[in-house]
């Protein structure tokens, strides 16, 4: 799952509309970027949004209609934009406020390969087809995804089968399949370099002091480096059941 962009109107203290997309320049070419700014600029609302967008709940408020309560709008939505693959997805929640009180919240899910056609409507069912595609619920996303303030330590501190699950999700069978593959092709040059090094080693008769050195240095590297991929592919071996 990779979130594409968020376009959200009152959420918290960001009045009006508001629109981020990771997906286009110059987000999209910093690799990696940072949303800064002093307490109650709206930092941790951003985060509200895209919750919001995808399952209708925040992490910090157990109530999404409490996000609205204290704004002059009377409207209140966010749209965010996903992939899975190579599907194109696009998931709404909204809600209005008639007086002071808000009316139940609407959600939708979209398809957006070709034209735009819906797929879902109504929170559950949203919800159910959103971690169905996705691999992630609610509260799975929050854990691996959208590490909240204060909450770095939900995942280290979740059950161990809650990891293993996690883990399953993001990494996926293929990429560990992959990553052993690749292990398996380092081991072999490894060990085939190993071997070479001992027919060079057989191959002098009178070495110098120098020389002998050099070559039992290499060779105890080798075997170091073998010991370590032979621990990984273990590693690997424990992960597979995931």
């Amino acid at each position: 799952m990779k979130i594409l962009g968020v376009k959200f109107k009152n959420i918290n203290s960001l009045t009006g509309e508001w629109e981020i997309r990771f997906d286009q320049s110059p987000i999209s070419d910093a690799g990696l970027f940072a949303i800064v700014g002093p307490n109650g600029s709206g930092k941790s609302s951003i985060l509200d949004a895209i919750t919001l967008g995808l399952y209708g709940e925040t992490a910090r408020l157990r109530s999404s209609e409490t996000v609205i309560l204290n704004l002059r709008g009377e409207e209140s939505y966010s749209e965010v934009a996903f992939s899975v693959l190579d599907h194109h997805y696009s998931s709404r929640w909204s809600v209005q406020k008639t007086g002071e009180n808000p009316e139940p919240p609407e959600m939708s899910l979209f398809s957006l390969n070709g034209e735009k056609s819906l797929i879902e409507s109504w929170s559950i069912p949203v919800r159910n087809r959103i971690a169905e595609l996705t691999g992630l619920d609610f509260k799975r996303f929050c854990r691996s995804i959208l590490l909240a303030q204060g909450e770095f330590s939900a995942f280290l501190n979740a059950l161990e089968n809650e990891r293993a699950e996690i883990l399953e999700k993001i990494i996926g069978s293929e990429m560990l399949q992959e990553l052993e593959a690749s292990i398996r092709t380092r081991a072999e040059l490894e060990t085939e370099r190993l071997h070479r090094l001992k027919e060079d080693a057989a191959g002098f008769q009178t070495p110098d002091r120098a020389r002998e050195d050099e070559i039992r240095q290499s060779m105890e590297q080798a075997r170091e480096d073998v010991r370590e991929i032979v621990r990984d592919l273990e590693t690997l071996r424990e992960l597979e059941p995931w």
